[in-house]
Parts: C-alpha cells; sequence; structure tokens
C-alpha cells in the first residue's frame, strides 16, 4: 500500500508541477500578444501536461478498468500531438512572416523530430483501442511485443520532448524574459517531472499489468 501510494504521488505531482510550469509558460508568453506566443503555450500544454498526463494514468495504483486508462491515455497523447503539430506550424509561419531561416537550431531541428514522432506514436497506438484489429492486424503472438515496443518508442519520443523543453529555456525569447531564480526554477521543475515520468515507467516496464486489470 505505501508503495502505491508513493506511485500515485509521484504521478500527481508530474501533473501538478507540469500544469504550473504550463501556466508559467503562457504567463511569460502572454497568450495573444503575438502569433508566436502561441508557439510556446501550445507544446507546453501538448508535453508538461497532457503527455506527462497520459502516461501517468498507466501507473498500478490506478484502479480505474484498463480499457478506461486506453482510451484516457489515447486522448491525451492525440491531443498532445494536435497541439504540438499546431505549435510547430505557429512557429513555421512565423519565421515566413519574417523571412527568417528554419531548423537553424538544436531546437528547431529537434522540435521538428519530437512533433513528428509525436504524431506517428499517437497515430500508432490507436490500433491498441480496438483488440479485434490488433490481432488482425499484428496477430495474437506479437501483441506483447508491439506494446512493448510502443511504450519503448513513446519514452523515447517523451525524453526528447523534455531535452527539447530544456533547449527551449535557452532561447532567444525565454532568456529575455525569464532569469535568475525563475529560469534555475523552471529548469529544476522540467528535471522532477522528467524524473518522476521516468521512474513510473521505469516500474510499468518492470511490473506489467496483470490480466485481471485488464478486464
Amino acid at each position: 500500500r505505501r508503495r502505491r501510494g508513493r506511485r500515485r504521488a509521484m504521478g500527481f505531482v508530474a501533473s501538478v508541477v507540469g500544469g504550473l510550469l504550463t501556466i508559467g509558460v503562457a504567463y511569460v508568453a502572454q497568450p495573444g500578444s503575438s502569433l508566436f506566443s502561441w508557439h510556446p503555450i501550445a507544446m507546453s500544454l501538448a508535453y508538461m501536461t497532457l503527455m506527462t498526463f497520459g502516461i501517468g494514468v498507466f501507473h498500478s495504483s490506478n484502479t480505474q478498468p484498463y480499457k478506461q486508462k486506453l482510451w484516457t491515455h489515447f486522448i491525451c497523447n492525440i491531443t498532445a500531438a494536435v497541439l504540438s503539430l499546431t505549435g510547430f506550424a505557429v512557429i513555421y509561419i512565423n519565421k515566413e512572416m519574417r523571412e527568417k531561416p528554419h531548423f537553424t537550431t538544436n531546437h528547431g531541428l529537434l522540435g521538428l523530430v519530437v512533433t513528428a514522432c509525436t504524431v506517428s506514436a499517437a497515430m500508432g497506438s490507436s490500433i491498441f483501442l480496438s483488440p479485434s484489429l490488433v490481432n488482425k492486424v499484428i496477430g495474437p503472438k506479437n501483441i506483447k511485443v508491439a506494446k512493448t515496443g510502443h511504450r519503448i518508442f513513446a519514452s523515447l519520443v517523451y525524453l526528447a520532448a523534455m531535452f527539447e523543453m530544456y533547449l527551449g529555456f535557452y532561447t532567444n525569447f525565454w532568456q529575455r524574459n525569464v532569469e535568475g531564480i525563475a529560469l534555475y526554477a523552471s529548469i529544476g521543475a522540467l528535471v522532477v517531472i522528467t524524473g518522476l515520468v521516468c521512474a513510473q515507467v521505469s516500474f510499468n516496464f518492470s511490473n506489467p499489468p496483470s490480466r485481471q486489470n485488464k478486464k
């Protein structure tokens, strides 16, 4: 029970910190003040809020039916993919309007890769919503391998996204508006979120859901 309580607390803290950091980003970006302002807001909502919560629903202390967890996970991640595409489109259009070159920084290049992988992971996971479709397309013998592959790929995408967020804290926009304690607090919060989610994922790999939890 204590372990379950700690895992539940980890998921709760990760989601709360992610939400608060997203609010902080929105405060700095001032939504609607410019076209660019929607870029950091959309990306923060996608990864620090929705994807963080979407991963957390699978912790073993969550007593919801497996099918409900699956749908919650899918809705969070498909929404995150849409927001990621929106954020990517915003920064692309903004640079076109300003006649600035694209993908000249590590943040920009990684953002392109992360957005593409986020969409791929979200679309690929949709097949698991239909057990009959999974059996037809993947085959009963390969379901476990496919799910493990999805977990590994999605975990790597999340880590890459968090590193992209970290690089975002060193862009001209963030450095111009945030400094000192606020800057280090932002980075510290991101490290806390990433660490807690990694701990959850690590436990889920070593303790996969039982058959009873999948009913």
